[in-house]
């Protein structure tokens, strides 16, 4: 008797170039929530972001690629189960694009300032035992068209 055949996901990395790094350590990721973004814990990661993603950008390899892969490691101290794991992707795909790591945006006056060009997406929650070691790592690779 055969065996009955489902739809399977293609799981193999994307080609592509690494393009930069983006690592926070000590800043306990906050998930985005517009309800609950003028909390002061909200405002110190976005900070950190920025600084990342500014630093991120300057490291940058150049490329002609107009599609991206982005693959992060969350690294969360969470005693109890945590928040939603992809509550966490926006504000970092904002800070990334913010400072062009993706490109330009293709949409004059949109909202997305480039984050539209990331193709992939490989996110992680790594657990930690304390919150210095708390953060992101973040790759960034250019896709072959």
């Amino acid at each position: 008797m055969a065996r009955k055949r489902y739809p399977t996901l293609d799981r193999s990395e994307p080609r592509g170039t690494y393009v930069t790094t983006m690592e926070i350590v000590g800043t306990l990721p906050i998930t985005y929530n517009p309800g609950a973004n003028k909390r002061l814990s909200y405002q110190a990661w976005l900070t950190a972001l920025d600084r990342a993603a500014q630093s991120a950008a300057a490291r940058a390899r150049p490329t002609t690629s107009r599609l991206f892969s982005l693959r992060c490691e969350l690294r969360l101290y969470t005693p109890a189960n945590g928040s939603d794991l992809d509550n966490y992707v926006k504000p970092i795909q904002d800070a990334l694009a913010k400072h062009g790591v993706f490109g330009e945006t293709e949409f004059v006056g949109s909202s997305m300032n480039g984050d539209e060009n990331v193709d992939h997406l490989d996110l992680r929650r790594k657990r930690v035992g304390s919150p210095k070691d708390a953060g992101v790592l973040a790759e960034v690779w250019a896709l072959e068209a």
